[in-house]
Order: C-alpha cells, then sequence, then structure tokens
C-alpha cells in the first residue's frame, strides 16, 4: 500500500538512510477539458499518490521525470502523439551504496548485443569476487549486494543473444 509522506509516495518497507528510494505516479492529460472522471482522479491521488495534470505538454511531460528521477533521466519523450488524450507515468528513483565497489580503473569498453545483428561498444564494469549466482536452462543470474544486506541488484541475463522473448 503506498500513501503520501508530506511531498513523497512512500510504502510499507522503510529503509535505513544510507538508501534512497522514490516511486511516483502521474496521469498527464494531454488535451484541454474534464477528460477523466472526477472520481477517478480522486481514486488516482488517494490509492496511488498519482499527480493529475490537466492540458500537459511534452515539456510537462519531460520536466516531471526530470524532477522524480533527481535529473538522471532528463527526457523520456521526444513527441507527443497529437491524437494522444493522456500519458501514464511511472518513475522510480533508487540509490544505494554497493557492499564492495567496483573500481573505476577496471571499466573497460566492450561489445554489447543489442540483436544478433547490432553491437554498440559500452563501459562494462568488472570485479573479481564471490557473488550468489545461478545458471539454469536459457539464462543465468546473478545477485549484486548493496551495503543494505536485505537489498541487492538481481541481473538475469538469457543465454542466447536475442533470447530474452524465450
Amino acid at each position: 500500500p503506498m500513501r503520501f509522506d508530506g511531498k513523497q509516495c512512500t510504502g510499507a518497507a522503510t529503509l535505513p538512510p544510507s538508501a534512497k528510494l522514490s516511486i511516483a505516479n502521474a496521469l498527464m492529460l494531454t488535451k484541454a477539458g474534464d477528460m477523466v472522471a472526477p472520481a477517478y482522479v480522486a481514486l488516482l491521488k488517494d490509492k496511488y499518490a498519482a499527480e493529475v495534470f490537466k492540458n500537459a505538454q511534452l515539456a510537462d511531460v519531460n520536466a516531471w521525470v526530470n524532477r522524480k528521477t533527481e535529473g538522471k533521466i532528463d527526457r523520456i519523450l521526444d513527441q507527443l502523439d497529437p491524437d494522444s488524450a493522456a500519458v501514464l507515468l511511472n518513475a522510480v528513483y533508487f540509490k544505494a551504496k554497493w557492499a564492495s565497489v567496483f573500481s573505476k580503473t577496471a571499466t573497460r569498453d566492450e561489445a554489447f548485443n543489442l540483436t544478433p545483428a547490432q553491437r554498440v561498444s559500452v563501459p562494462m564494469m568488472r570485479k573479481l569476487a564471490s557473488y550468489e549466482f545461478v545458471a539454469r536452462k536459457g539464462y543465468r543470474a546473478v545477485r549484486l549486494p548493496y551495503d543494505v544486506s536485505a537489498l541487492g541488484m538481481i541481473i538475469v541475463l538469457p543465454d542466447a543473444i536475442g533470447g530474452l522473448g524465450d
């Protein structure tokens, strides 16, 4: 269950001061006038701590996302479809320290497969350590711990390039 805590939407779980999680929801109505029932607007605000904007423009959408992700995502859309009546947005911001920090000097540009036919060069972090790991038919997964032991990032990779659909 989510609720407003001042200007933040919070849930039942609490995190220690070294970690931060913010979740934000919005309904951006892109046309003028009352396009949704007042009861629906009240439901969004009460149950999802959502903000509702009327006559929202592209700049409103991108500014909202930028604000809610503390500047990590400065733009989510390049354009609004002129036939669209609304944009539903959900932004999640999470920040915590790694249990074991990755060294910048161990980061190297390497090939990353976007599709079986398309590769790009991206910075890849490296670290030699023991992590929780599982390999099953079709995928592998690793858990990278944060300094808060209950938290971890789980990365799941398909065995086949382009195998995410499977």
